[in-house]
């Protein structure tokens, strides 16, 4: 298991998951709200994590590619092309 990426929000993460699912790639995102008691106020943040070390270069691949693609443009017309 190999650790992918990690974001404030835990929804990022499960949006990431759902999507890496979707092309068969198994993730779980862990996330431990509550400090350690041995670490002074660090709050960990939610970790995308793949399941499969074999797949983490696709894993990685997909996600930077959706953070590359520009945002749809819902104002845009569709093109005739």
């Amino acid at each position: 298991m190999k650790k992918l990426c990690c974001d404030p929000d835990v929804e990022v993460c499960n949006r990431l998951k759902d999507m890496l699912a979707s092309r068969g790639i198994a993730c779980t995102v862990r996330h431990d709200p509550m400090p350690s008691l041995f670490e002074k106020s660090k709050q960990t943040l939610p970790e995308l994590w793949v399941l499969d070390d074999r797949q983490f270069d696709q894993a990685w691949s997909l996600i930077q590619a959706t953070r590359e693609a520009p945002p749809p443009d819902s104002d845009a017309e569709p093109s005739d092309a």
